[in-house]
């Protein structure tokens, strides 16, 4: 695994490098214990379960990726793919709908500053049209108010941006599983 540590770091080039596989990119001046907590994480890294322990059939785990930012898109989409995950992304809360309504996902990773439609909008429309769908909410603004709402209209959970990446990956799994339940759940009331 590759971390990379610099005194001039930008945005943009954490975007590059976590496209290019890049485990972690961290700023000087680093906290030595944050520095030693990500070169154990990397090391102790899992390896990428296989795709027929997720689901019979050998099926990935589909996401689907919300944001108006096509630099984030771009660099979720391959930490995703990376991982074995089937991904598309949406520009917009409409655009994510007509995603939504043209495919099956497991998991939506939605940010909640988007211009037109809004996140909390989007949300409210997406488990409106499939309730069983779980929705992981992606901020750079997180306030205890619009999560608290949020997560009262069905989303799974939430990050704040910057994201661990580790941890977005455990909480898609874990959407993921419960998305499962709730595919099969009705089944089995039939």
């Amino acid at each position: 695994p590759v971390i990379m540590l610099t005194g001039h770091g930008t945005v943009e080039q954490a975007f590059e490098t976590s496209k290019e596989g890049v485990f972690d990119y961290l700023t000087k001046p680093c906290d030595l214990d944050v520095l030693a907590r990500v070169c154990r994480d990397a090391v102790s890294m899992p390896k990428p379960i296989k795709t027929q322990e997720l689901k019979p059939g050998g099926d990935k785990i589909r996401v689907l990726v919300i944001d108006d930012e096509q630099d984030f898109l771009d660099s979720l989409t391959g930490l995703l793919q990376r991982r074995n995950m089937r991904v598309q992304t949406a520009r917009s809360g409409q655009q994510a709908l007509e995603r939504i309504r043209e495919d099956d996902f497991h998991v939506v990773l939605l940010d909640l500053k988007m211009p037109g439609m809004g996140g909390r909008e989007t949300l409210q429309s997406i488990k409106n049209a499939n309730p069983a769908l779980e929705v992981i909410l992606l901020t750079g603004h997180p306030t205890a108010r619009v999560v608290v709402e949020c997560l009262r209209d069905g989303a799974f959970d939430y990050l704040a941006k910057p994201q661990d990446n580790e941890m977005l990956i455990g909480k898609i799994h874990e959407a993921y599983r419960k998305a499962r339940l709730n595919y099969e759940k009705p089944r089995s009331e039939k």
